[in-house]
C-alpha cells in the first residue's frame, strides 16, 4: 500500500560495438570493441510496509514522505584483440589481450521525513573508476586422434578508485530547557521530502566533507532542492550563515505534532546535534595469475572422458571510509579447482539419450565474509563497522549428474542431481549476533572451522518433463519443472553458540536457537510450469508461465546483528504472459 511518493524510473542505455576478423593463411586476427553508456534515475514508490490481516490502516501516517532515490551514470569501454589458429590444426591455439575501462557516477539517498536525530542516508560518488587489463594464451594439442592436452594462462591487472561522500544526515533539536539544568523537552521533528523535494546528488557543488557544524549545515543545504513543507532548510540556515549556534526553532504541527514542545525565547533550541556524511576515498590495485591444465580422451564417437585443474580469482576491493579515516582493503579470493568428468550420448529410437557426470573439488583461500570490527585508533574502540574481510579458507567436494531421456510423442525428461559437501577449513569471524554496545562497543570472534558454507544444500534435484507438439500452424511446447533442495544454513555461523567478549548470554543463554537466531532453512520442493506457441509464419512467440505453483515459502538470505535476524523470502506464486516479436 503506497503513501506519499509514487515510483518513477528513467533508464537510458545506448551502445555501439565493432567486430573485425581478418583471415591470414596460417592464423586469423579478431578485434572486438564496444562502448556502453547508461543514465539511470529512480524514485521509489513509498509504502507503509507489509499489508497483513488485522492491520489498522487508520493508524497509517499517509503524510510521511520518507523515500529512496537513485541516480547513476556509467561510461564503459571494452577492447579485445585475439589471434587464433584454424580449428582443424593439430595445435589449436589462441592468444590476445583484453582491456576494460568504466567511469561511473552514482548517488543514493534514503531520506527520512519527520525524523528525530535521523534524517536519512546519502552516498554520492562523483568519481568511480574501474579498469582491468589482461593478456592470455590458450592451446589444445592433439597427441593422437583420440587424446588431447589442454593448457592456458591469463595475467590480470585491476585498478579501482572511488571519491565522494557517504553517511547519515542527523539532526537533533531540543525543546526549551525545563529549568533543572539536566532535563529538557525533546524533540522537534524535521520535515524532509514533501512536495517539490529532490536530492542534488551529482549536481552538488561540493563533495568535501564538513569539519564543523557551520560547514555541516551548509553541506546539507546543498544536498537537495527542498519541498514546499520541508523544514530542514529553515532550521539549519542560521547555523550555516553563522547567525545562531543552536538552529532556528520551527514550531508547527508538522514539527511538534503533540504540541507539548516550546521554543526558547531567542528562537533557538535548548540543544542541537548535527551530523553529515563523511569523506569517502578508496583505492585498490591487484594483479593475479590464472592457469589451467587438462586432458580429453575420446572413448568412442559418443563418449568423452576429461580431467582438468584450473585456478580462478574474484577481485578484491576496499570498504567504506571509517571514522578513523581509513578505507580497509580486502584481497582477491582464490580457488584451485580439480574436476574429472564424462560426457556420453546413446542412441534410441526416440532420439539421443544424454548422460553426463562430473566429480569436482574446489580449494578456496581468502574467502570474503562481512565482519564487524571496532575502529577509532589507539585505545578502546570508538565505533563498529561492518566490513568485507578475507577471513576463511574452505573446500567444496561435489558430484553432479545430468541426463536427458527422449520419450514417445515428443516427450522428454531432463534431470540434474547435485551433491555438495562445502565447509570452512579455517578462519575466524566477528560474531555479530553477540555484539555488545556497552561502554566500549566490542565483539568477539567465532571459530568457523567445520562450519557449512551459507546457502549450500547437500542434495539438489531438478526434474523437467516437457513436450513439443507440432501443429498445422506452429509448434506448441509445454513443460513442468520440479526442484528439491535439502536443508541449508543462511549464514556462515550456522547455529553455533553465540560468543560474547565477556562470555555472557544475550538472552540469558548462549544458545542460538533459544535466542531467536534459527539459521537453518528446511528442505523444500517447488514446482514451475510454462507453455509457449511459435507459429510457422511470423516473427512472434507467445508464452505463459507460473512459478512456485504451490506457494512454497523459503528463506534465501539473512542479515544478522544484535537482536536482528532479518530474513529475505523467495518470490510467492507468480504467473504471467509474455509476447515476443523479433524485428
Amino acid at each position: 500500500m503506497y503513501r506519499g511518493w509514487q515510483g518513477d524510473l528513467d533508464n537510458e542505455h545506448t551502445g555501439v560495438s565493432l567486430n573485425v576478423v581478418y583471415d591470414f593463411d596460417a592464423f586469423s586476427v579478431e578485434y572486438s570493441g564496444s562502448r556502453r553508456y547508461i543514465n539511470f534515475a529512480q524514485t521509489n514508490g513509498a509504502n507503509i510496509g507489509v499489508l497483513y490481516p488485522g492491520l489498522d490502516i487508520n493508524t497509517v501516517d499517509y503524510d510521511n514522505r520518507s523515500n529512496v532515490f537513485w541516480e547513476q551514470t556509467s561510461d564503459a569501454y571494452i577492447h579485445e584483440l585475439r589471434f587464433y589458429s584454424d580449428d582443424d590444426s593439430r595445435l589449436i591455439w589462441s592468444a590476445g589481450a583484453f582491456h576494460q575501462d568504466e567511469d561511473q557516477q552514482t548517488g543514493f539517498g534514503s531520506f527520512n521525513d519527520k525524523g528525530i536525530f535521523f534524517s536519512g542516508v546519502e552516498c554520492t560518488m562523483p568519481e568511480v573508476e574501474v579498469s582491468s587489463t589482461a593478456v592470455f594464451l590458450d592451446g589444445t594439442y592433439s597427441v593422437t586422434d583420440n587424446v588431447r592436452l589442454k593448457a592456458g594462462y591469463r595475467y590480470t591487472e585491476e585498478e579501482k578508485f572511488r571519491f565522494g561522500i557517504g553517511g547519515n544526515w542527523t539532526l537533533g533539536l531540543g525543546g526549551e530547557n525545563l529549568g533543572n539544568g539536566n532535563l529538557f523537552d525533546c524533540c522537534f521533528q524535521t520535515r524532509l521530502g514533501t512536495e517539490g523535494f529532490f536530492p542534488s546528488f551529482l549536481s552538488r557543488p561540493n563533495f568535501t566533507a564538513p569539519t564543523n557544524n557551520a560547514e555541516a549545515a551548509a553541506f546539507l543545504l546543498q544536498g537537495a532542492s527542498f519541498g514546499q513543507r520541508d523544514t530542514l532548510a529553515q532550521q539549519l540556515l542560521g547555523v550555516a550563515n553563522g547567525t545562531n549556534a543552536n538552529a532556528n526553532c520551527v514550531d508547527t504541527p508538522d514539527t511538534n505534532p503533540d504540541g507539548r514542545l516550546t521554543c526558547r525565547p531567542d528562537g533557538e533550541h535548548s540543544f542541537f546535534t548535527l551530523g553529515a556524511p563523511v569523506q569517502q576515498i578508496g583505492q585498490a590495485e591487484f594483479d593475479f595469475n590464472d592457469w589451467r591444465l587438462g586432458i580429453e580422451m575420446d572413448l568412442g564417437d559418443d563418449h568423452l572422458f576429461y580431467g582438468l585443474i584450473s585456478t580462478g580469482h574474484k577481485s578484491g576491493g576496499f570498504n567504506d571510509t571509517l571514522g578513523d579515516g581509513t578505507s580497509p582493503l580486502y584481497d582477491p579470493e582464490e580457488v584451485v579447482a580439480y574436476e574429472l568428468g564424462s560426457k556420453n550420448v546413446f542412441a534410441s529410437k526416440h532420439g539421443q539419450i544424454i548422460a553426463n557426470a562430473s566429480l569436482f573439488y574446489y580449494d578456496y583461500t581468502d574467502q570474503v565474509f562481512q565482519s564487524l570490527i571496532g575502529f577509532g585508533g589507539a585505545g578502546p574502540s570508538t565505533g563498529l563497522a561492518l566490513l568485507n574481510e578475507n577471513v576463511a579458507d574452505s573446500e567444496i567436494l561435489g558430484l553432479e549428474f545430468f541426463g536427458r531421456l527422449p520419450l514417445p510423442a515428443g516427450f522428454s525428461v531432463d534431470f540434474t542431481y547435485l551433491f555438495l559437501a562445502a565447509e570452512a577449513k579455517s578462519g575466524e569471524l566477528a560474531d555479530v549476533r553477540g555484539q555488545d554496545f556497552g561502554v566500549s562497543p566490542s565483539v568477539a570472534n567465532i571459530d568457523l572451522a567445520g562450519n557449512t558454507l551459507p546457502l549450500v544444500s547437500d542434495h539438489s534435484l531438478i526434474i523437467k518433463l516437457q513436450q513439443s507438439v507440432p501443429t498445422e500452424s506452429g509448434l506448441l511446447q509445454w513443460q513442468v519443472l520440479g526442484s528439491y533442495r535439502s536443508d541449508y544454513f543462511l549464514s556462515i555461523f550456522n547455529e553455533d553458540d553465540i560468543v560474547r567478549p565477556d562470555g555472557s548470554g544475550i538472552c540469558g543463554s548462549n544458545d542460538a536457537i533459544v535466542c531467536g537466531f534459527e539459521n537453518r532453512q528446511e528442505g523444500y520442493v517447488q514446482f514451475n510450469a510454462g507453455i509457449s506457441y511459435l507459429p510457422n509464419q511470423g516473427n512472434w512467440r507467445a508464452e505463459a508461465y507460473v512459478t512456485n505453483i504451490f506457494d512454497e515459502e523459503a528463506s534465501q538470505k539473512a542479515l544478522l546483528g544484535n537482536n536482528l535476524n532479518l530474513r529475505f523470502i523467495n518470490l510467492p506464486r507468480t504467473g504471467g504472459i509474455r509476447l515476443r516479436y523479433d524485428f
